[in-house]
């Protein structure tokens, strides 16, 4: 497993960044996109992502927690 202590992220206007001496994403590599889930959502409960032609449900349950399913 990757260690991803070293990550510098940025949690949008208002938040400082995380800052590190250190990369998680190899040399030449973007860093990982941070999308937030309200974004994401939009206010819904559930979303559909394509993928490769299939199709996954990304739902928020009443605890807040995600899932993912085929």
């Amino acid at each position: 497993m990757e260690d991803l202590s070293d990550v510098s992220v940025s949690l949008g206007p208002g938040s400082e960044a995380l800052e590190s001496k250190h990369s998680c994403a190899p040399q030449g590599v973007s860093p990982p996109r941070i999308i937030r889930s309200e974004e994401l959502f939009g206010g819904a409960k559930l979303v559909v992502i394509d993928h490769v032609g299939e199709q996954y449900r990304l739902t928020i349950t009443k605890n807040g927690k995600l899932i993912l399913q085929k």
